[in-house]
């Protein structure tokens, strides 16, 4: 192991954090827990705890480059016994490493989701199968697998979280006089003064000893039917999906009776082992907050007290069956619930009333943009999906690819060649990567802020219906920005960002003018979104442009406004840039400009009824 401080740090030397260490124990008492999340902000100690069990067990830490890539991470063909023998073997990677040992990944959210979710099946299932130009091999790797991220510098799809078995938070001490102590004793225990002293914990020795000793007592453990009973009503009441967090929970259960000695569950293993488990799997309504749903109920429970509370209810969970939930619980976990997926969703709901819009996008390209469509890599970015013979070009080389190309032809080249090369290859044989990477987009919401606007709280559902329609873009990690356009006030608000939080901000504080300079916004959007396609080609862009069309400020003086819109209109397609028009009027307001815009702009035409996911 390498002579690194982080890697000698004591487990029990740590102060805090008691509910991640407990995860930590677990792991490695119950083979079946595999998978381990600790999500924290930057500096509370996520990395050093990860690294210290170490200490405590005889495993290696082995740790995955933040930066890895898919033949390092799994492993690469060897191309010379392929050759050679025709024999299939596998070079160095560092999931070979991590066999017996634990897997390290700190800043999970940043890996390649599609890399970590072949990560996380791979340590689940304990294989490993690595495809590589038609030639498939496979190892056994056991390991257990700690990762670390802060949720406020990136987040992780629900689908990928439901494959941690558990998920802990751990937060920075608020006692002065615990954060003092830590910066003396990480002082000193750098400075290689002393070691931790027996006040810190139990001690790397005792520790070692209650896992062993847990280990040993681990198939005795028996967990009553009625706390079985209690974790499967929790995870419907809480709408898990799947049956992972039940039976994580139940793994989890078993390990912490084992660690405190017990051949017998209690109702206070499951407490703990359920917010390790289910907590983060949970789902809630589209119309409520998680402010509301984790608010104190009327016997002064929070989010994560009511869930205790459902297990000590148990007893009426046996007797009765499936009771129906309370009407806090209800409220909170109702049928029709959607996973949490960012925390920027809060600023979403809190917009406007509840409005849950049609993904606008998938619905121009008749659903063929639901899902993220990989294109054709114009560089040497992206995944590598084949090879093909070179044309020319940049060179992106295949190399296993142009040795096999090669392999026919050598004992007749060695023949005609004075080369002493292990290999001769010749420009006909030169394969390059096919890689392919994600399609990118830009939407750029256009808004008409004026008066008008407000008149039957429009703009509050306009601001609803774009939060809407922006989680649902967040998911695909879209670029989102916002111009705003109204009397005298034509401005880019919000440059494109992939940052929900601040767009949502931004909209929630939107100002509302006086009258509307139609033709000044589009001629904004058109020049910026002229240069922004210039810049980036290889993305697709979107113009939004959400109006009622009573357009009464025309750009030049004495000109008809709404006619000098239209006219503008017929001028601003350009390639790489679609345009949408939303129509907001209602009653009074309505007028046929915003359909005959979008006639103009050769967009599609939606109203606000439209926008709404029925």
């Amino acid at each position: 192991m390498p002579d690194d401080p982080l890697n000698r740090h004591p487990f029990s030397g740590i102060h805090e954090m008691h509910t991640a260490k407990e995860a930590i124990l677990c792991a490695l008492v119950n083979p079946k827990i595999k998978t381990l999340l600790i999500q924290g902000a930057s500096g509370t100690g996520k990395t050093v705890l990860a690294r210290s069990v170490a200490s405590i067990t005889d495993r290696e830490v082995v740790n995955i480059p933040l930066n890895v890539t898919d033949e390092q991470l799994f492993g690469s063909l060897d191309v010379e016994s392929l050759l050679r023998d025709g024999s299939v073997r596998l070079n160095d990677s560092v999931l070979i490493r991590a066999d017996g040992n634990i897997l390290y990944l700190d800043d999970a959210g940043l890996l390649d989701h599609r890399l970590l979710k072949m990560l996380l099946g791979s340590v689940d299932d304990g294989v490993v199968r690595v495809e590589r130009n038609n030639v498939s091999a496979e190892y056994l790797m056991g390991t257990v697998l700690i990762a670390s991220m802060n949720p406020l510098e990136s987040s992780l799809p629900q689908t990928i979280m439901d494959d941690f078995d558990v998920s802990v938070q751990v937060y920075g001490p608020k006692d002065p006089d615990i954060r003092i102590r830590i910066a003396e004793e990480n002082i000193t225990y750098r400075d290689g003064q002393s070691l931790f002293g027996p006040s810190n914990g139990i001690g790397e020795i005792d520790i070692r000893l209650d896992i062993s000793a847990a280990r040993a007592l681990l198939p005795k453990v028996a967990i009553p039917t009625m706390l079985m009973r209690a974790i499967s009503m929790l995870a419907r009441k809480y709408r898990v999906q799947g049956y992972r967090g039940e039976l994580a929970t139940i793994n989890v259960s078993l390990a912490l009776a084992a660690l405190d000695g017990r051949m017998e569950v209690s109702e206070s293993d499951v407490e703990k082992a359920a917010l390790m488990c289910i907590y983060h799997r949970k789902r809630r309504p589209k119309d409520r907050t998680k402010e509301e749903c984790e608010s104190k109920d009327k016997y002064g429970n929070t989010g994560e007290s009511m869930l205790i509370d459902v297990i000590r209810r148990s007893d009426a969970y046996r007797e009765k069956g499936n009771e129906d939930a309370t009407d806090d619980e209800a409220a909170c976990f109702g049928t029709d619930a959607d996973p949490i997926i960012v925390s920027e969703e809060d600023l979403v709901m809190r917009v406007g009333d509840s409005f849950d819009a049609i993904d606008v996008i998938a619905e121009i390209d008749k659903g063929t943009y639901a899902e993220r469509r990989s294109i054709r890599s114009l560089n040497s970015r992206g995944k590598s999906v084949g090879e093909e013979e070179y044309q020319g070009g940049i060179l992106d080389l295949a190399v296993g690819a142009t040795v096999r190309a090669a392999a026919p032809f050598q004992h007749r080249r060695e023949k005609e060649s004075a080369s002493d090369m292990a290999v001769i290859i010749e420009m006909k044989d030169v394969r390059n990567r096919v890689r392919h990477e994600l399609r990118r987009r830009t939407l750029l919401f256009v808004i008409d802020a004026s008066g008008s606007l407000i008149i039957g709280s429009r703009m509050t559902n306009v601001k609803a219906s774009v939060m809407s329609m922006l989680e649902k873009l967040h998911s695909r990690r879209d670029r989102v920005g916002i111009v705003r356009f109204s009397e005298g006030d034509t401005e880019l608000i919000m440059p494109p960002t992939k940052h929900v939080g601040s767009v949502a901000e931004v909209l929630a504080n939107l100002s509302i003018g006086d009258r509307t300079p139609l033709s000044e916004g589009l001629m904004f959007t058109y020049e910026y979104m002229l240069s922004y396609t210039r810049k980036h080609p290889e993305e697709e862009c979107y113009a939004i442009v959400i109006t009622d069309g009573r357009a009464n400020i025309p750009l030049r003086e004495g000109a008809d406004p709404i006619d000098e819109a239209l006219e503008l209109a017929d001028k601003m397609r350009m390639p790489g840039l679609k345009w949408i028009v939303i129509d907001t009027g209602i009653g009074y307001s309505k007028n046929d400009v915003p359909e005959s815009l979008s006639r103009r702009l050769d967009a599609k035409y939606y109203t606000l009824d439209d926008l709404k996911d029925n």
